[in-house]
């Protein structure tokens, strides 16, 4: 079994690096194209079961989206940037678009494509990321210009600050990956150093996302089933009716995702030439 301190020989300059080097009861044999037998915690896992997740992942993303489009377009009056009830609804599609299904999609870029080198996944991993951050923030534009047009109080809900806090943290760890991971400039020694802050952090984000979506869903049912004081929401009528399977779907999303970006044994293995051109051990960034 090779020990940690033999692994440690190696730099870690990608997520999948990281996972490569860290102490596992099992040797992966998943390289560039995956092996059609994986190795997890002593039980065979086919690398057809990868693909059968992921498949079924994007089912499920995908029909979040449809739900919501539907949801907002049958309940809430649809979609228009001159009316403000109607500008609201860009907010949910959007950051569900954005903040769950890209960002999902985003931290399993070097699972989906195990053939790709090393540059070409960092373009994918950063394209999703771009696209997230566009659909984010035009979400988050249209609740701020709603409320502003509908004389409605910014930022005092639990919904608003956990949103809050989410999109800054992700504003902070997406500047701070393109000066450490895209920046050419930057010593090797600092990028091993800010990886296991980038993965993680990056699981971080993608769960509060899934939190702050939920939350969001729960306030907009309860405000949009209230009338004079009264609420319908115990009687779940159609509108709470998609509204729950909405947030039901991006649990389970989340949970698929979840599985296939921390399953070490779906993990990409670097190339001959990738562990040839590290050059800086992960025990040296360590004792920095």
């Amino acid at each position: 079994m090779t020990t940690i301190t033999q692994r440690s020989k190696r730099v870690a300059n990608t997520p999948e690096e990281l996972e490569s080097l860290m102490p596992q009861s099992h040797e992966n044999t998943v390289n560039t194209g995956y092996s059609s037998s994986i190795e997890s915690h002593g039980y065979p896992i086919t690398a057809g079961a990868f693909k059968l997740i992921l498949l079924f992942s994007h089912l499920i993303g995908i029909l979040v989206i449809v739900l919501t489009i539907l949801w907002t377009n049958k309940y809430l009056g649809g979609y228009g940037w001159a009316i403000p009830s109607t500008e609201f609804n860009y907010h949910p599609l959007f950051l569900i678009i954005g903040m769950v299904y890209l960002y999902g999609n985003s931290i399993i870029s070097y699972r989906l494509f195990p053939s790709l080198d090393k540059p070409k996944l960092k373009l994918i991993h950063s394209i999703l990321h771009a696209a997230c951050l566009v659909f984010t923030a035009t979400g988050l534009y249209a609740v701020i210009d709603f409320h502003q047009r509908a004389h409605i109080v910014n930022f005092y809900s639990l919904h608003s600050w956990i949103g809050i806090f989410t999109a800054t943290i992700y504003f902070f760890q997406w500047i701070g990956s393109l000066y450490a991971f895209l920046y050419p400039g930057i010593q090797p020694t600092y990028r091993a150093i800010a990886l296991p802050f980038h993965v993680r952090g990056g699981l971080i984000i993608f769960a509060i996302s899934v939190v702050t979506c939920l939350t969001g869903l729960t306030e907009k049912i309860m405000f949009s089933l209230t009338v004079n004081g009264t609420s319908t929401y115990s009687q779940l009528p159609p509108a709470a009716f998609y509204a729950n399977f909405i947030g039901v779907f991006i649990i389970l999303y989340a949970i698929l995702i979840g599985y296939l970006v921390t399953e070490s044994a779906f993990a990409r293995k670097p190339t001959t030439g990738e562990s040839k051109i590290s050059s800086i051990s992960l025990s040296t960034s360590r004792n920095r």
